[in-house]
């Protein structure tokens, strides 16, 4: 599984499908519909004991369901 980090102040629906749109595409499931994508606040995190680096352990999460597609491409490319 692959993280993806944000870094905001004030976190919106908006950045939550955007980067789970990102996730979605970028996963196993690429070619499904409906794939979950699982959020939470870093401060949540947690760190297995004995574990590679970048590996952890989601506390208090919640789940999104996204169809992944390329649409997200775009609107990735105007905010810059």
């Amino acid at each position: 599984q692959d993280n993806i980090i944000i870094s905001v102040k004030q976190l919106d629906e908006y950045t939550i499908r955007l980067a789970s749109k990102i996730a979605a595409y970028y996963s196993k499931g690429k070619k499904s519909s409906s794939v979950p994508v699982n959020y939470t606040s870093i401060k949540t995190l947690k760190k297995p004991n004995g574990k590679k680096p970048g590996q952890v352990i989601l506390d208090h999460y919640k789940t999104i369901y996204i169809d992944p597609d390329e649409t997200f491409l775009d609107e990735i490319t105007k905010m810059n």
